[in-house]
Order: structure tokens, then C-alpha cells, then sequence
């Protein structure tokens, strides 16, 4: 690493026009130099005298100052130590508010040989502001063609004024510098002298002869900084026009043309999204791992685990629908010949390597096939962050697995209750509670991490079972044809006279402040279901509405809003929850065989199905169309939106009449499409 490193050409107008903002004036200097300006002059001075200390203790407050200068000044620090720069604070400066920021610790990570570093680089292509893209853009190319070069070591010289205010330098200085790399050495520095005037002139390094200069030549420079300060500003000002007015804005591309397509049989519900939106995963028969990247458009595919050979047992298999959702963990059972005990066994999808192996029984009366023992399915139930499962054995016993977090290790144990033997099982949203039923008709809550009960009580015979995002509450459908709703703080327990159509997926839904519950009860007449908003805390009912019998009501991320499909299947109204108000119409026939309907993850927009094998995207504020992606290569099978809400992973695959009451599934194809609403 260089003693002195250059800061890109693109940083200068902005540092320029703060540094010149910041200026003193002569009425105002000795007021300045107690004001913040003058702190954030000092701050800056004091971080630059780090680069040759190594004081990282000193230096990881700058991270976080208010000023972007300061920040940034750590930044530049970090480039002069290299390799012994605190990665964990340069990866966070790539999140920082100022793009400046952001593309400094662009071209700091790139100067360093350093996969996580990389990786990261990669990442922030998607960043918003285009002269940190354009920085990634840079560092990638240097990366592909000879290996880990930052812009720092360009042998460019950029040569800037320097601005003095009271006895305080505030320069970017340059020397060019003849070595074995004819590198040239730059740095932003404060530096305090002696000077009185405000004049503009070149400031060299120590050591080396100063440029000569006139006033015209000052002059042009200072004309020269200003137009591409103006330059820049005017073109971050473009972008922000286009992405506040111009959001239904779309090239054929977005709707037309997917930036990827994949032709293989894939599981539809082993599709998900990586939390930063770089990465789709998905599974494969039989079972194989696929990872799909983004930025540099390739697909990595894991060998199938040997499930068999690993679990050593005369009979084994891998169960159908084996995955976790996000197809980072494999299922599996096992069993000899003439016994039905067994093993579950949990593997990592991408490595191979057996995590955790438990006491498996299989379902009571559970009979041989040719002689040998096949192997059950059990009932997985994941939680929402895919990282902990519960199932129930042929015994009763409720088992439960969390996934190391890189604090704890794996750790799989069994529970046992006092009111019988476990049925059903559901997580809550904070990932440790689950609540569960048994066969003598108690709903019992659980404490996964204290593996403690919270609270129970006598419901009956329970054929639904939901717990509330904060744990508070857990609802139940009966066959009384009740809804049951149990305080967990106070053991309460509130019946509603309610008809629940068990049939019908995601039958008892929560919102997020665990204030509301969407539900379905069967409507009148045969074939009719309503969808209802129940008021939890005020156990009152704020609106019903007849829906669709096909397709599931849509709860928005938020919270805020639900959409309904009317039933017809013609149109899906948006309903603001606390209010039961109609906000939003939008005509559009879903099915007959395909009823997707997902939020953005904003909560500003909607992705549906329609007539199968298309896909529209539309305003839920509005309910106005704004695309529709019609070149599906067949029925829409899943849509999965990106986290930062940039792509739609959309899985079709065409259906085959087989007779009357069947059908066949082929010609799968998964595909990613740009969203212009972005």
C-alpha cells in the first residue's frame, strides 16, 4: 500500500464545493473556529494523523460522526494500513448516507486481497447513487484483469487547490513520484500553517518543488471545480427525478425479456431470495442445491447429498419436500428392516455435512412394503426465518431443531407434554414460541430457547392453530365450528361462533402488531367464504366481505392493507385494516387453474397471476396496471419478489390432462425479470 493514495477524480467537486462552504469568512473567523465547521476541521485533521499510528481505538469513532468529511477521512486512513484496516467498520461505510463515503470504501475494499471484500464489492453494484456503481464497475474490471487493484494506485496525477482559512490548511495536495511503479502519490489531508490569505494555489507534498501558477490559472481551475460540481449535482438531481416521478417507467426489457431463464424441474416452494437480493437459490430433483448470482451471471450447482450412504441403514430414503424454504437444509429419515424406530437427520444442502441426527418414530400402524420398512413423511413446520424446525413423530414427541447461528452450535431436542401426546404445531413470528395442539384437546405454548410452556389451555378438538407475532395470543379453529383466541399473560380463553373452512390454506392470518386477524368462515350458501377482519385486543369484528373460494386474502408487509379477491376471481379490492375502507380496485381475472397474488415488500405494489399464464403488475393505491408480463413459457406456478424489491423470481410449468381427475406437471422453467418499478 502507498504511503499517499489518490482520491478518485470523481470525489474532488464535492470535497471542493464542502470545503469552500465551510471556509470562514473574515467577520466570522473567530466565531467559526469555536462553531462546528471548525470542529469538523479539527476531527478531520486529527483522523489523517492516524495513518501511520495504527490506533484503531481512536479511529473507530470517526465511522460514526455526523460529518461526512470526518467519515470519510477514516475512509481514506483505512487505505493506508491495508491490510490491518478494521474490515467489519470499512463494510459498514458501504451502507453509509453519503454516496461519497460509499464510494471511497469502494476503492478501499478493492485495494485489499480479500474475498469477503469482493464480495461485498460485488454487492454494491445495486447501490443507488451512480458514482458509487460506477466505482464498483471499476473495481470489478481491475479485479477480472489483474487481480485485487484499487483506483488508488492509478498513475494519474490530479492536481487541486487548496483552500486557507485562519491558520487552518484545508488542502487536497499531489506529487507525482518516480518509483519502481511510477505510481503517483496523493492525499487529502488538513494541515495547519500559518497563512492569513485566502488565496488559491498548489500545495506539494514536503520535499518536492511547488508549482508555478497566476492568477488565471487559479481562476480556471476554481471555474473548472465549480462546472463539475454542477455537472454531478445536476445528474444525482436526474436520478432522483426518475426514480420519485417517473415509477411506472419501463423499457421493454423489464416485461418482455427475463435477465435469466433456467429449463429444469424445480421444487416450487425451495425458491428464495438471499437478504441482499444477489443470489436466487432453489432445489432441483433430486434434491441438488442451485445458487444463482446476479452480478457476475452464473449458476453453481451442489451435488446431491448421499442421503443413504451417510445414514448407513438398510432402509433409508429422503422425504418429499425435504428442504427448508430456503434450500439451505436437507431432511431426512431412516429405519432398518423390521423396526420402526429410526433416525431424523438434518444436513447442510451445500456442503454435505450431517448437523444434527435425533430418535425418529414412525407414524403409529405404519405397515412394511415388500417385506421392508418405507420410510414416512413427517410434518416439518419452519420457522419464518427458516432456521428452526418442530415436527411431531408417530409418537407424539414434538422434536426441535435450531440451526447454528454462528454463536451457538446446532442443538436438536424433544418435548413431552403432561395433556397428551402432540398433533399440530405452529411457530410464531419471533421465532422461538411455538404453539401446539394435543389429542386430548389443550393448545400448550412453548418457549423454544427455554424449552419451557408459557401457558395452556382446554380448546377441544383443534383443527387450525396460529400464535400472534408477539406471542401474546394463539387462536384456534374447532370443529364446534368456534374460533378460540387464548391470552397467554392472562390464561384466558374468548370462543367466537365462527364456521372456519379448514380447507383453505393460510385459514387464520395475524398482522404484524399482532392487533388484527384476517380470517375466512364459510358464507352463505354452498361454495361462498367470507373473508373477515377480527379487532383482537377490542374482540370485535371490524368488516367481512365475500371472497374467492380459490384464492388466499393477502396480508401487505406493513400491515397496513389486505387484498381480496372478490368471487368471481375478476378483481382484488385492497382494504385498509384499523378501518375496514375500500382503498383500491383492480380488474383483473386470475385463474382458473393459477391464484398468485403477492406484495411488494414495500407494500406499494402487487404481482398477480392472470388467466394463468401471465403475470400483472399493478399499483395498490391506485389499483392502475403498470406492466404485465406476458411471455411466460407456461401456468404460473410461483412468484417470489427480491427483498430490495429490484426482481421477481416467476416459476411456470405446463399442466397435463391425465383423466378426470388428474393432471400432469412438465416443462418447468424458472425465470428472473426486472421490476421497473424499482
Amino acid at each position: 500500500m502507498e504511503e499517499n493514495s489518490k482520491a478518485p477524480a470523481t470525489l474532488l467537486p464535492a470535497l471542493l464545493q464542502r470545503l469552500q462552504l465551510a471556509e470562514p469568512t473574515t467577520t466570522t473567523r473567530e466565531t467559526s473556529k469555536q462553531g462546528s465547521e471548525a470542529g469538523w476541521q479539527e476531527r478531520v485533521q486529527a483522523i489523517h494523523e492516524l495513518r501511520g499510528q495504527h490506533d484503531i481505538h481512536t479511529l473507530m469513532p470517526a465511522f460514526t460522526d455526523p460529518d461526512e468529511s470526518v467519515r470519510l477521512a477514516a475512509v481514506q486512513v483505512c487505505a493506508h494500513w491495508g491490510e490491518q484496516a478494521p474490515m467489519q467498520q470499512l463494510l459498514s461505510s458501504l451502507h453509509d448516507p453519503s454516496s461519497l463515503v460509499r464510494q471511497a470504501a469502494i476503492f478501499t475494499l478493492g485495494s485489499l486481497d480479500n474475498d469477503v471484500a469482493k464480495q461485498h464489492i460485488k454487492d454494491a453494484q445495486f447501490d443507488p447513487s451512480p458514482i458509487v456503481q460506477e466505482a464498483v464497475l471499476q473495481m470489478l474490471a481491475q479485479h477480472t484483469e489483474s487481480g485485487a487493484t484499487s483506483i488508488y494506485n492509478d498513475t494519474t496525477p490530479v492536481t487541486t487547490p487548496r483552500l486557507v482559512a485562519d491558520g487552518q490548511t484545508a488542502y487536497i495536495s499531489t506529487s507525482s513520484v518516480s518509483d519502481d511503479h511510477d505510481a503517483t502519490k496523493n492525499s487529502i489531508e488538513m494541515d495547519r500553517t500559518n497563512a492569513t490569505d485566502q488565496s488559491v494555489e498548489i500545495m506539494p507534498l514536503a520535499g518536492k518543488t511547488p508549482h508555478k501558477t497566476n492568477t488565471s490559472m487559479k481562476k480556471k481551475r476554481n471555474w473548472l471545480g465549480g462546472l463539475m460540481a454542477a455537472i454531478l449535482l445536476f445528474g444525482l438531481l436526474g436520478s432522483w427525478l426518475v426514480v420519485s416521478y417517473l415509477p411506472n417507467l419501463q423499457t421493454a426489457k423489464d416485461s418482455e425479456i427475463p435477465l435469466w431463464t433456467y429449463s429444469v424441474p424445480v421444487g416450487s416452494n425451495s425458491i428464495s431470495w438471499n437478504s441482499d437480493s444477489s443470489q436466487l437459490s432453489f432445489g432441483t430433483q433430486p434434491y441438488a442445491l442451485n445458487i444463482y448470482t446476479l452480478a457476475n451471471k452464473k449458476l453453481r450447482t451442489y451435488p446431491a447429498v448421499d442421503t443413504a450412504k451417510q445414514m448407513q441403514a438398510d432402509k433409508s430414503g429422503a422425504m418429499t419436500d425435504n428442504t427448508s424454504p430456503d434450500t439451505k437444509y436437507l431432511i431426512g429419515t431412516s429405519i432398518d428392516k423390521t423396526k420402526i424406530t429410526g433416525q431424523l437427520h438434518i444436513w447442510d444442502n451445500k456442503t454435505g455435512q450431517i448437523l444434527a441426527s435425533y430418535p425418529y418414530y414412525q407414524p403409529a400402524g405404519y405397515q412394511p412394503a415388500n417385506g421392508l420398512y418405507a420410510v414416512a413423511t413427517p410434518q416439518l413446520s419452519w420457522s419464518q426465518d427458516n432456521a428452526n424446525l418442530a415436527t411431531v413423530d408417530g409418537k407424539g414427541n414434538l422434536i426441535v431443531w435450531h440451526a447454528p447461528d454462528g454463536q451457538h452450535p446446532a442443538l436438536i431436542f424433544s418435548l413431552k407434554s403432561s395433556h397428551g401426546t402432540f398433533e399440530k404445531v405452529a411457530w410464531s413470528a419471533d421465532n422461538k414460541t411455538l404453539a401446539v395442539t394435543t389429542t386430548s384437546g389443550y393448545l400448550e405454548i412453548w418457549n423454544t430457547f427455554t424449552q419451557k410452556m408459557i401457558a395452556a389451555a382446554l380448546i377441544g378438538d383443534v383443527q387450525t392453530v396460529t400464535v400472534s407475532p408477539d406471542a401474546r395470543y394463539a387462536a384456534t379453529g374447532n370443529l364446534s365450528n368456534t374460533m378460540s383466541i387464548l391470552d397467554t399473560q392472562s390464561g384466558k380463553v374468548i370462543d367466537h361462533p365462527l364456521t372456519i373452512p379448514y380447507t383453505k390454506a393460510d385459514n387464520l392470518v395475524w398482522s404484524r402488531d399482532s392487533r388484527y386477524m384476517i380470517l375466512y368462515k364459510d358464507g352463505d350458501g354452498d361454495n361462498k367464504v367470507s373473508t373477515l377482519v377480527w379487532d383482537i385486543a377490542h374482540d370485535k369484528k371490524v368488516f367481512e366481505t365475500q371472497s374467492s373460494v380459490q384464492a388466499s386474502s393477502v396480508l401487505s408487509p406493513d400491515g397496513h392493507d389486505v387484498a381480496i379477491v372478490s368471487p368471481d376471481d375478476q378483481q382484488i379490492n385492497i382494504w385498509e385494516v384499523s378501518t375496514g375502507r375500500k382503498l383500491a380496485t383492480h380488474i383483473g381475472k386470475l385463474g382458473p387453474d393459477s391464484f398468485s397474488l403477492l406484495w411488494s415488500p414495500n407494500s406499494k405494489y402487487i404481482a398477480s397471476t392472470y388467466q394463468d399464464q401471465q403475470v400483472q403488475l399493478w399499483d395498490a393505491q391506485s389499483g392502475q396496471n403498470i406492466t404485465t408480463y406476458a411471455k411466460l413459457k407456461g401456468e404460473v406456478q410461483t412468484l417470489i419478489w427480491s427483498p430490495n424489491g429490484a426482481y421477481m423470481a416467476i416459476l411456470t410449468a405446463k399442466r397435463t390432462q391425465v383423466d378426470a381427475n388428474s393432471y400432469r406437471i412438465s416443462d418447468y422453467n424458472l425465470s428472473i425479470w426486472s421490476v421497473p418499478t424499482h
